[in-house]
């Protein structure tokens, strides 16, 4: 419906028209064009709340300012957001007041239409020409307002409901995921619902979700958590089919186009998160570290065609799910070496693992090391050559073997259900130093690093003592 108002500005006649329009954008956003006629650098328009160019200016062309970005535009984006319900005026100015030359404006609601106002069709004119300077007029609106040519009036929609809500599922979460029997899409766990639910607040226009980003709860320390979560998947009242979604390093994120309608004034809809782990959980800790999953509003996308949410947050709760590692079996942590020399210290470490090779960094009992030789194997710092796990791990720093002898396996064992683990059948083989002399170029004393260099890793892998000599003598050097 048109309205007609007219009203007496100084000397000329102004004519207005009121539109009402509606939009299907999330983001109230509508596009200007200003086309044909002659003169274009004398147009310049901007949009108030008051009409005439009065009130605030709620979008300027170019920066803003009066005149700034003088010339035609081409589907000129507006962003009205925050004026949704409120009357507008689109305002178009001329530098002489000498008609808008023949040049047509249009304001669209997408850049394809359809047009809001175009006032009429025709060029504007105020049908006066009360402005003689050949600049653009003043600072103020009322020093602009022999260069106003027309005043049209729109009214922005209010738009439609942000009532939508996320409440708590029935879902008793979980205390804990394992790292074997939920290691595989078929072996994933239920591990967060939500129940969501358009209340029928008087839009008439069902809630349309396009994607759920979940994100990290209170409670989570795993900080990545694609160290942790292999996959996920979504499922619910709407879902047919399980959405898969893609994990990230905060967060899982579950999309597809219109993936939930929820019916203005319907039943709350449940929908279940459920996921499984990596074979392989990255981090020698990560056992018993705890994963919490979080739902906020600002992380559901809605289609701007219905309602959407207000402002509301479920977690998981706040105890967490811990990743739950239950060792069956030993295996190296670092491996003793292939190549050893006698009587030299060597390390190795040992850990408490599952089937998948994770450590349980809950493990208890002993480590024995032992070996199969004619030697004696000994630690300074262990001489019992038995030690306690930390955190699910057993080190030692300083064994030694005081034996020449080839594939030595050395064994450790545990003193209670994890059994032991060895080296293999090649073993280690534990030699006596080579000392090899360097003299290279007469013990040219700066050819000594060159030789060094060139025989310092020995093709059969067995430790050396190098005796570089040099013929060099400098009274500077110590």
């Amino acid at each position: 419906m048109k309205h007609y108002f007219t009203k007496v500005i100084g000397i000329f006649l102004l004519t207005y028209f009121s539109f009402q329009v509606t939009t299907s954008s999330a983001q109230t956003t509508y596009y200007i064009t200003t086309s044909g006629g002659s003169y274009t650098s004398e147009k310049w328009v901007s949009i108030t709340t008051g009409a005439n160019g009065t009130g605030t200016q709620v979008w300027g062309q170019g920066t803003g300012t009066y005149s700034n970005g003088a010339g035609l535009l081409t589907d000129q984006a507006v962003n009205l957001t925050g004026y949704e319900g409120q009357t507008l005026y689109l305002n178009c100015y001329d530098k002489y007041d000498d008609t808008w030359d023949g040049t047509t404006y249009k304001l669209e609601e997408t850049t394809a239409g359809p047009t809001i106002i175009n006032n009429g069709g025709a060029s504007p004119t105020d049908g006066a020409d009360t402005d003689a300077s050949s600049s653009w007029n003043g600072t103020s609106s009322s020093s602009h307002a022999n260069e106003l040519e027309t005043s049209e009036a729109f009214t922005v929609p209010a738009g439609n409901d942000n009532t939508s809500f996320i409440s708590v599922g029935a879902l008793v979460e979980p205390s804990e995921i394992n790292s074997i029997s939920n290691d595989t899409e078929s072996e994933k766990l239920e591990v967060f619902d939500f129940a969501l639910q358009d209340p029928g607040s008087g839009d008439g226009v069902n809630t349309i979700i396009d994607a759920i980003h979940i994100t990290q709860g209170s409670a989570n320390n795993i900080a990545d958590w694609t160290n942790a979560i292999a996959g996920a998947k979504l499922s619910g009242t709407d879902l047919g089919t399980d959405v898969s979604g893609v994990v990230s390093a905060t967060g899982i994120t579950f999309t597809n186009n219109d993936m939930i309608t929820l019916a203005d004034g319907g039943s709350a809809e449940t929908y279940t998160v459920s996921i499984w782990l990596n074979s392989t959980l990255v981090g020698n800790t990560i056992d018993s570290d705890i994963l919490e999953f979080k739902i906020e509003n600002t992380n559901i996308t809605t289609d701007g065609a219905g309602s959407s949410f207000a402002t509301d947050t479920e977690e998981s709760g706040d105890g967490g799910i811990a990743i739950d590692i239950d060792a069956t079996m030993l295996g190296y942590q670092t491996s003793p070496p292939n190549t050893q020399l006698i009587n030299g210290d060597f390390s190795t470490s040992v850990k408490a693992q599952d089937a998948n090779g994770n450590i349980d960094i809950d493990a208890s009992g002993t480590i024995t090391i032992s070996e199969n030789g004619s030697g004696i194997l000994s630690s300074t710092l262990d001489a019992d050559l038995t030690n306690s796990f930390v955190n699910g791990i057993v080190s030692w720093s300083d064994l030694q073997y005081n034996t020449v002898e080839n594939t030595v396996i050395l064994t450790a064992a545990h003193s209670g259900i994890y059994g032991s683990v060895n080296n293999g059948a090649a073993g280690t083989d534990f030699v006596n130093a080579t000392i090899k002399t360097i003299c290279p170029s007469g013990c040219d004393y700066t050819n000594i690093q060159t030789a060094y260099d060139a025989i310092k890793t020995i093709p059969d892998g067995r430790p050396y003592i190098l005796e570089l000599q040099s013929n060099y003598t400098d009274s500077s050097e110590p």
